[in-house]
């Protein structure tokens, strides 16, 4: 039990105040991309950004600060609880999808939404605001804040390593294949129509173009080219100048236009079986091919381990190992080995029980890394928020899947009002025998928080990455219901499960 007690007001005030700071910075990014600053393309751009750099950053510096060889057990126990998460999840879709018997082309975007949650920006966020310093030292809170970073690898492996991205392109690759075999059909239709009006005149076949007709294709080939250059042009210039006004085009089509992949998918440019591109949130093409692109002459120089696993029938290894090469994998895998390592982290961080010589400035000699990691990483969250506001100001009223609503409205209750439930009786177990510490509040209060957060963003990204951009959009229409709903209940339900937590189980 805490030594400091709080009226229940008080509890209340403390747990609304970061979520207020939230839905502040949703509201910001909301704006902005209704007014036309926060485009789709500018959104894929910084989120690129922020994966590449910023929260790296944040991981790096989180884990070596926060983290120690003593924290080995919660390490466990945070990818245990991560599984469970996912376990609940998962359950829950299916029995949403087979309650309500829901659109079946939205099985497994279902599946996808319901298993994923926002276990960083989110958490995060509300880790490190000041309501809660009333109750945390800055020390406890940077442990919650790397503890968020820890599920956060957690998922990302799940997500990137395994493959499990890729689930919602299953909604799709029926339809695909069908459209794939109807131009295959009409293809020969045409190839035998064309064959059947040839007539003997080879020679009107056989005749070349002359020097000045190949250069008059050159020519006009080169001008095509400018023009398009200067349309682009032309374009970027008219992003920069844009006047603050609603550009009131269709939100959800425009996302899945910046986004989609099925194009590429249909001709055989992208091998969804395949690792993806390793520096892109939202990847639109191999990495083999874009390494291809890169240095033409790779294919010759040397038998690649990739061939040797696929020839082998390896690629599931070779997928999980190459995509340790994100920057946020080698920032965290980096980050626990100097954090696990006593004698590496002393290097970074003054540490209790070790010492070796410091700087003139009586600082650990590599601390200059740990300033420059947090420095860049302040700007992770916010910008995070942002683009998340921006995201579902991108999703159109007008197109929601109103007959899915109330499915919606079920698997958001179930998700933000039965899993808190089932993630405080769990905490509660874990402390009763002995792998929690009764008295350490932000261990308890992290796990609790994990349990109570909405459905992921990428979810939304790599729906529509493989969401075709003509035709019906079904799954985009589902899954907004899904987002539109969570967050009008989610400002209610966290107050609740962090008040809750805080006066009832952590004893304030």
């Amino acid at each position: 039990m805490a030594d400091k007690k709080l009226s229940l007001g008080e509890c209340i005030y403390i747990s609304i105040k970061p979520i207020i700071r939230v839905y502040l910075i949703l509201g910001t990014g909301y704006l902005l991309s209704k007014k036309g600053l926060l485009t789709p393309q500018m959104t894929k751009d910084i989120s690129t950004l922020v994966v590449n750099a910023l929260l790296p950053c944040l991981a790096f510096n989180k884990i070596v600060n926060y983290i120690s060889y003593k924290d080995i057990k919660m390490i466990g126990i945070i990818v245990l609880t991560s599984l469970i998460i996912y376990s609940l999840g998962l359950l829950g879709g299916v029995l949403v999808y087979f309650g309500f018997k829901t659109e079946p082309r939205f099985f497994y975007g279902l599946l996808f939404c319901s298993s994923c949650t926002n276990i960083s920006d989110l958490t995060i966020s509300i880790m490190q605001s000041e309501g809660l310093q009333a109750i945390f030292t800055t020390e406890q809170l940077g442990k919650g804040v790397s503890y968020a970073v820890i599920f956060m690898s957690v998922q990302n492996f799940c997500l990137m390593n395994l493959g499990l991205m890729t689930i919602p392109y299953y909604d799709v690759r029926e339809d695909l294949k069908k459209d794939e075999e109807d131009n295959k059909s009409m293809h020969d239709t045409i190839t035998n129509a064309s064959g059947n009006t040839m007539d003997g005149d080879g020679s009107c076949a056989s005749d070349e173009l002359d020097s000045e007709e190949i250069e008059e294709a050159e020519i006009a080939h080169h001008q095509e080219n400018f023009k398009q250059r200067r349309q682009r042009r032309a374009s970027l210039q008219s992003v920069l100048t844009r006047p603050f006004t609603n550009t009131g085009g269709d939100g959800t089509t425009e996302l899945v236009r910046e986004y989609s992949i099925v194009s590429k998918v249909k001709t055989g440019d992208f091998d969804v079986s395949k690792p993806m591109d390793l520096y892109a949130e939202h990847p639109s093409e191999n990495i083999d091919q874009k390494a291809a692109e890169m240095v033409p002459e790779l294919n010759l120089k040397r038998q690649t381990f990739s061939e040797w696993c696929y020839k082998n029938k390896l690629g599931w290894l070779y997928y999980i190992l190459i995509n340790f090469k994100r920057p946020c994998s080698v920032a965290t895998v980096l980050g626990l080995l100097c954090a696990l390592v006593p004698w590496l982290r002393i290097l970074f961080v003054k540490q209790k029980g070790y010492h070796i010589h410091q700087g003139p400035d009586n600082a650990p000699v590599l601390s200059v890394f740990m300033d420059f990691t947090l420095y860049v990483s302040q700007a992770s969250v916010p910008i995070a928020l942002l683009l998340l506001g921006g995201t579902i100001a991108k999703i159109d009223l007008g197109k929601l899947d109103y007959k899915f609503l109330k499915a919606a409205v079920v698997l958001n209750v179930y998700r933000l009002c039965v899993m808190p439930i089932i993630g405080i009786a769990f905490v509660n177990r874990l402390v009763a025998i002995g792998w929690l510490d009764k008295g350490d509040a932000i261990q308890r209060l992290s796990l609790v928080m994990t349990f109570a957060v909405p459905s992921a963003t990428a979810c939304l990204y790599f729906t529509a990455m493989f969401t075709p951009v003509t035709g019906p959009q079904v799954q985009m229409a589902c899954l907004g219901s899904v987002y539109v709903v969570a967050y009008l209940m989610f400002f209610v339900t966290l107050a609740v499960v962090l008040t809750y937590t805080i006066k009832h189980d952590l004893g304030y």
